[in-house]
């Protein structure tokens, strides 16, 4: 998350979202955003993989 040119890992969220959306601990994926401060970053995310 703190290297913005590693766009591999978003495509590996982005996936992995997809494929556990349901069964995720959304809490615990707000809170560790949130020590980034990214937390728009995953509401994108979940938006995008919600369609």
């Amino acid at each position: 998350m703190n290297d913005p040119t590693r766009t591999r890992d978003l495509d590996d969220i982005r996936a992995l979202l997809r494929a556990h959306h349901e069964s995720l601990d959304h809490e615990a994926l707000t809170t560790y955003f949130r020590l980034f401060e990214r937390e728009d970053l995953l509401e994108a995310l979940i938006d995008e993989v919600r369609g």
